[in-house]
């Protein structure tokens, strides 16, 4: 044993010297399984990175969810006095532009504001509000003032998501401070 390295020679407790870490008094592999302190940041949250990779994630939930909510809407669930009804006859292209608009700017403001401050799930959100849309739009034909208004709650549900996320932001960062 005398003729091992330093760092390869055990010390009494059998813990490589290079395994403590001297501010825990735990090695590498027991301090992962510690207790997580609330105050300590979890690590690079941010969805950051060059723009164009912020718009294909945006164009892919879109499109994801688009998808997803016309082949939703193309069976019914349970019996027809139940649930949504399947998808009403008719050109369902005006509708999934409507929703594709309205879904894409969604995406694009979760996207955009999780490159600024960490925010939970931004593609799962912007997914599911789009198959919400799509499916509701292609289940019930609404009117323009109606479509309107759906395309403004998903917006505004959008909006709320990213809200909460800056007040937990803003929350965090005070009790870091103190």
């Amino acid at each position: 044993m005398t003729n091992l390295p330093d760092h390869d020679r055990a010390t009494d407790s059998g813990l490589l010297d290079h395994d403590r870490d001297p501010g825990s008094g735990l090695p590498d592999h027991d301090r992962d399984s510690a207790p997580l302190d609330p105050t300590e940041p979890m690590g690079d949250d941010l969805r950051s990175g060059p723009l164009w990779r912020h718009a294909v994630a945006a164009v892919a939930a879109t499109l994801l969810g688009l998808a997803a909510g016309w082949v939703a809407s193309n069976f019914r669930i349970g019996p027809p006095e139940f649930g949504i009804p399947s998808a009403a006859p008719g050109s369902p292209w005006p509708l999934l532009a409507v929703c594709g608009v309205a879904g894409l700017a969604a995406a694009a403001l979760l996207r955009g504001v999780s490159a600024r401050i960490p925010v939970y799930g931004p593609g799962r959100v912007g997914f599911f509000l789009v198959v919400f849309g799509t499916r509701l739009a292609l289940a019930f034909r609404p009117e323009a003032p109606v479509l309107a208004a759906g395309c403004a709650a998903m917006l505004l549900a959008a909006l709320a998501w990213c809200a909460f996320a800056w007040w937990t932001h803003r929350a965090a960062g005070r009790r870091e401070a103190v």
